[in-house]
């Protein structure tokens, strides 16, 4: 019998453990089922792509540009399309949802306006995304008649539609920083902003660049955003600049998978791989860039 009056040698108390332990092993089970389908159906997808659009893979078709022909189509316009609008989409979505993310939680005041603004960026984060491409059309096209069909557009309407998640994410590694750090600086004479900017922030650093990661993977595969600013245009032409006419490559894999021509499936498997080597690689520097600057407490 121990002290909290439990005799674990019973044959009800030897129930109750089994009972437990076979509740774990089963969760244990359901997780590693979970992991292993999520990962069959990951290799499906890779050997299935591969086996279609490695055969296209060779110098004319990474430094060509869209045709009608599929013996001379190519990918490079559509990879500088989305190299320029991904510059776009993270030179203006990470400067302010970080800015943004650093106001709310550390500088805001608490009344109802402000706890309104928390809830519609929630509600921003989970809005459809061709909803940001009509805004985009309204605003940045029919209003400031910007370029169509360019990456500038395309950037400005992905950054709408990333800076929400970059925000949330923000605000949760911000708010993770213990509070004894922020104590501290202030119990030594600094201010309420070189707390933030010298001690809060460059802890909170890894978190938020998590949240740019996610944003950004999410708008580098979009493609209903774009077809509302035109980006499902024929461009024969890569683009010189960021308010040239460009497509992206979530789109020429689009107008590729619905031409008649049979011959397009191989470009279609071929940029498909372009596309996820183009997404591991941006990743891949996003998160060396996050290791690098993590700071642990």
């Amino acid at each position: 019998m121990s002290k909290t009056g439990i005799d674990w040698k019973s044959p009800a108390a030897n129930k109750r453990l089994a009972a437990r332990y076979g509740a774990e092993r089963r969760f244990k089970a359901i997780g590693l089922a979970a992991i292993l389908l999520s990962m069959a159906f990951l290799a499906f997808l890779l050997v299935s792509m591969l086996s279609k659009g490695l055969g296209g893979l060779d110098l004319a078709f990474l430094s060509g540009s869209d045709s009608t022909e599929a013996s001379t189509a190519g990918v490079w316009g559509a990879v500088k399309g989305s190299l320029l609008t991904m510059i776009v989409t993270i030179t203006l979505a990470l400067p302010m949802g970080v800015l943004a993310a650093v106001y709310l939680e550390e500088f805001a005041p608490k009344n109802r306006w402000v706890d309104l603004v928390e809830v519609s960026i929630n509600n921003l984060a989970a809005v459809p995304s061709i909803i940001f491409g009509l805004l985009g059309l309204a605003v940045f096209i029919n209003i400031f008649h910007l370029p169509r069909s360019s990456p500038m557009v395309g950037g400005m309407t992905l950054a709408l539609m990333t800076m929400p998640v970059i925000v949330i994410a923000g605000r949760n590694a911000i708010k993770a920083v213990p509070p004894s750090i922020r104590d501290a600086a202030l119990a030594v004479g600094a201010s309420k902003v070189q707390t933030v900017f010298h001690h809060v922030l460059p802890l909170a650093l890894p978190g938020i660049l998590t949240g740019a990661i996610i944003g950004m993977a999410r708008a580098l595969g979009e493609t209903a955003p774009l077809l509302m600013i035109g980006m499902r245009a024929f461009v024969s032409t890569p683009p010189a600049g960021f308010t040239d006419p460009s497509s992206v490559l979530p789109m020429q894999i689009f107008l590729w998978s619905d031409e008649v021509d049979r011959a397009f499936v191989q470009n279609t498997s071929a940029a498909i791989i372009v596309l996820l080597v183009f997404l591991l690689t941006m990743n891949g520097v996003a998160i060396y860039f996050r290791n690098k600057f993590e700071t642990r407490w």
